[in-house]
């Protein structure tokens, strides 16, 4: 068993093997089953959906995950409709040239000009499912994130002059229309679009180990269900929602609570085989939470405050792991250190106590 921040995660077996799928009893039949019911999996779903899949997707707790705690922010560019709107021209040639720069050979010119050239497509993707932007801009256009009623910014070093190209810098970031943190409204956006897909769910149910067949495929997972609608899946439900809440300032009191709703797992959860004719898909990737996991991955961040969910305790990377994957680039945690500069701030450079420049 993996300790996260010293409360015990879902526990990741041992793959079961099988010699073929009609060797076992399976309680659940699907084409795909999506592990995680974040933006990922939702997103991954829909595609199944379209794709004429019948797709089950299973979250350990009733959806959402860090995606809905999030600002619901989809950095997009290359001219799209809410950047026309707004007055500014930009082109998939000036935002990958601009990402190049930032992204320092982290992601391959392949796929983040891939992720540039489609990156209008992918937004109108998103609003064909729900999901509203708008090009209402905060004064000066540069912010950490904007207030209520201005969804289009500069979200990142568009504006320094080092970081911009030939062309004029523009705005790409998209906050999704909504009031406060928008990640709940992106995420139940998604959500509804994945029901109205016909994409069917099983909630509370946390991934226990993977199925694979004697040639090594995946066929399936075994879940730990609690019974719906029980009073014990009711409070665990509650006990999620206020580790959510509080974690920021409360994380000593969430930790507590995490470990009860780990207790409830182990005491009232009951096995379930799924199998996935064509594939399981795992999108609850983050770790936070599992100290075993950041001191391997990214050590530098031990000592760091956490934000997360119940569910960032690494499952999928060890579900993964199980069955020979390996993670890639798990060192790239994102971390801040917000300030609330002025308009002027990137425009400046920043000295130390004896005047001397350190960076801009």
């Amino acid at each position: 068993m993996t300790m996260s921040d010293n409360i015990p995660s879902t526990l990741i077996q041992a793959p079961l093997h099988v010699a073929e799928s009609s060797a076992l009893e399976w309680d659940e039949h699907c084409d795909v089953l999506i592990i995680g019911w974040g933006a990922a999996g939702a997103c991954a779903a829909l595609e199944a959906r379209a794709n004429g899949a019948d797709v089950l997707i299973a979250d350990r707790f009733t959806g959402g995950g860090a995606s809905a705690m999030s600002g619901g922010v989809v950095y997009a560019g290359g001219g799209t409709r809410h950047q026309q709107a707004a007055g500014f021209s930009d082109t998939p040639e000036a935002m990958f040239d601009y990402l190049k720069h930032e992204t320092q050979g982290v992601i391959s010119d392949e796929t983040l000009r891939r992720f540039c050239d489609e990156s209008v497509s992918n937004l109108d993707w998103l609003e064909n499912h729900g999901a509203s932007y708008a090009h209402q801009m905060p004064p000066g256009g540069k912010t950490s994130y904007p207030s209520d009623g201005y969804f289009l910014y500069y979200s990142g070093n568009e504006l320094v002059p080092e970081h911009g190209g030939p062309l004029p810098p523009a705005p790409r970031g998209h906050r999704t229309v909504g009031k406060g943190q928008c990640g709940a409204v992106l995420y139940s956006h998604l959500k509804a679009a994945c029901l109205r897909a016909g994409a069917r769910s099983l909630l509370q149910a946390a991934a226990k180990r993977l199925v694979v067949d004697a040639q090594g495929r995946v066929i399936g997972a075994e879940l730990w269900c609690l019974p719906p609608d029980s009073p014990q899946a009711k409070l665990h439900a509650r006990l999620a929602a206020r580790a959510e809440r509080l974690q920021n300032f409360a994380p000593g009191y969430c930790r507590n609570l995490r470990k009860r709703i780990c207790q409830l797992e182990r005491d009232f959860a009951r096995p379930r085989l799924v199998h996935a004719r064509n594939g399981v898909i795992l999108s609850t990737g983050g770790f936070i939470f599992n100290r075993e996991l950041i001191k391997q991955h990214a050590p530098k961040f031990q000592r760091n405050f956490k934000v997360g969910t119940a569910g960032c305790d690494g499952s999928g990377l060890r579900l993964g792991a199980s069955v020979g994957g390996q993670g890639v680039g798990l060192e790239r945690v994102s971390a801040w250190r917000f300030i609330n500069p002025p308009y002027s701030w990137h425009k400046g450079i920043v000295v130390n106590r004896e005047g001397q420049r350190f960076c801009n």
